[in-house]
């Protein structure tokens, strides 16, 4: 079952609500050296910290005196920092010459097709119509931008990387100067208005013959060239492996020189403001050397991370939860999440949800529900979990009993004695008692009503309260009337509620009278003097929590 969830912002006296769905936890399993009972309240004061919270994108780790070799597997990568980003792990350092790139993602087949274009028959007498057939290439690709620069290196895993070179080019898919490591076999640029290939599949004999070509001839659309030149196209040097350094996964390397000197590059400064971009694909189609990437601000630093916990203070009765804190981290990928043991049986196992972080103060709030899902009773343990880019998860957890002590409530009954002031027409063979019931902890469904009548001095019958309508708070139940011609005989009832609990209500006890044919009032009122009813309300009706 899901449901949704209001987090409180108590430490501001107001009420903020957001909706989330119970998911399964899919984060790095917590070990218990990250997890620590809670032991006294605490304030949490994030400007302590220094650094603005969250801001942060990708961290790049200072390299120097670290021996890096391209070779698609990252042994010598230990230690240097990893993170996810976009299903791509990518670790980033540098040193004064260099900038160093490993990228590792999963991808449980080899694809090396690209495009081609394939002969569908003619237009005219002279003009023959191509067709590009997608192909299936996996692609990574990866870049820098500072200021109005961007550089960006793309590795496919087709035939056009023999040359082990990625391919450069600026932001808008422009390439960098010299000869490309690999070229579409195409006679336009830009654009596929009018394009067709101009060279057979060996890459050096043009095609003559395309009039007399059978319907259904394909050639390769993209090719390789013999050596690139020594600018612009041979700056990232690429090394790659699929399947053996880690099962089912794409590993690259890539080297670039911080300064390359060409004119088509601008020279990485880690020292000043950098954005970094990647992305991968699985069977890309090849229109082109682009595909979609995601952008992360580099730091070049890692502020500790923080997690405090306010403590609860004795059982929980009757009454929602709110649990509050701080949670600082300077990189803005982290995870908070909230856990009570009990939702294993409630929500599932695994189940969790995200509390309501200030992203300008790092204080956090999370309302329980006091009902059967949100707060299952008995013994249970609230974990509360940082899950960070770059750190081992902080946990913190306390032990809570939840308990209901607290029986139902009535909300209004038929007033009996309004309707039937003279008593109830002989032409009349039963009355219904309607009653409003609600619980601060169980759903209405599970509640349980019995109304308890008898004639004058007779004993009493229970008889079972239907509920009006899944989820109603409404109840009813019939008095069964045995009139007796003559003679006036008084009827006293009570109503008997449980919750799942054994908690109980009993109401007083209410009487009419019968055998007197007086015409029925229209109208008919609720004893209101529980709760202060109006007098006139029928169904009084409390929107469940």
């Amino acid at each position: 079952m899901k449901k949704s969830k209001i987090l409180a912002a108590v430490l501001l006296l107001a009420m903020f609500s957001s909706v989330f769905t119970v998911g399964t936890v899919t984060l790095p399993a917590q070990t218990g050296s990250a997890s620590a009972p809670v032991t006294e309240s605490e304030i949490f004061t994030p400007d302590a910290m220094g650094d603005p919270m969250g801001n942060k994108g990708i961290l790049a780790d200072n390299a120097t005196g670290h021996s890096f070799t391209a070779d698609g597997d990252l042994a010598d990568w230990v230690g240097m920092s990893f993170e996810m980003f976009g299903g791509v792990n990518v670790s980033l350092a540098f040193d004064a010459t260099n900038v160093y790139i490993a990228l590792q993602w999963k991808d449980t087949t080899y694809d090396v097709s690209v495009g081609q274009w394939n002969k569908t028959g003619m237009l005219n007498d002279t003009l023959v119509d191509w067709q590009f057939v997608n192909g299936a290439d996996d692609v990574v690709q990866v870049g820098f931008s500072q200021g109005a620069y961007t550089d960006l290196m793309v590795w496919t895993t087709s035939t056009r990387t023999n040359d082990v070179y990625a391919f450069e080019c600026n932001a808008s898919g422009q390439a960098d100067l010299g000869v490309l490591p690999y070229l579409m076999n195409t006679n336009v640029t830009g654009t596929f208005d009018g394009a067709k290939p101009t060279l057979q599949n060996d890459f050096a004999t043009p095609i003559t013959n395309e009039v007399t070509d059978a319907n259904g001839t394909m050639y390769h659309a993209w090719y390789n060239t013999t050596t690139p030149s020594t600018l612009g196209q041979t700056d990232t040097d690429v090394s790659a492996d699929w399947n053996s350094t880690l099962m089912d996964h794409y590993t690259v390397e890539m080297t670039r020189a911080l300064d390359t000197g060409d004119a088509t590059d601008f020279a990485l400064n880690f020292s000043e403001a950098m954005t970094f971009h990647v992305g991968a694909a699985s069977q890309d189609n090849t229109y082109d050397m682009l595909i979609s990437t995601s952008s992360y601000s580099v730091a070049l630093t890692n502020d500790a991370a923080a997690l405090t916990f306010t403590t609860i203070t004795g059982a929980v009765q009757n009454d929602a939860l709110v649990i509050t804190g701080g949670v600082f981290d300077d990189f803005s990928d982290y995870t908070l999440t909230i856990q009570l043991t009990g939702w294993a049986d409630t929500y599932g196992p695994g189940a969790w949800f995200a509390p309501d972080v200030n992203a300008v103060t790092g204080n956090y709030s999370f309302l329980f529900f006091f009902d059967e899902w949100d707060m299952p009773l008995g013994t249970h343990t609230i974990f509360v979990t940082l899950y960070t880019m770059y750190e081992a998860p902080i946990q913190l957890n306390q032990t809570i009993v939840i308990d209901d002590t607290k029986a139902p409530t009535i909300q209004g009954i038929v007033d009996m004695q309004e309707r039937y002031p003279t008593g109830v027409p002989l032409d009349e063979d039963y009355v219904i008692v309607t009653v409003g019931l609600d619980d601060d902890y169980c759903h209405n469904n599970d509640i349980s009503a019995f109304l308890y009548s008898w004639v004058d001095d007779n004993v009493a019958n229970p008889t079972d309260m239907v509920q009006f309508a899944p989820g109603s708070t409404t109840f009813t139940a019939n008095i069964t009337i045995l009139h007796t011609v003559g003679v006036v005989s008084n009827y006293t009832f009570f109503i008997q509620v449980w919750d799942t609990n054994y908690n109980k209500f009993t109401t007083q006890h209410y009487w009419f009278l019968d055998g007197n044919p007086t015409e029925t009032v229209p109208a008919f009122g609720i004893i209101a003097g529980l709760f202060g009813l109006a007098a006139s309300a029928f169904i009084i009706k409390k929107i469940k929590k």
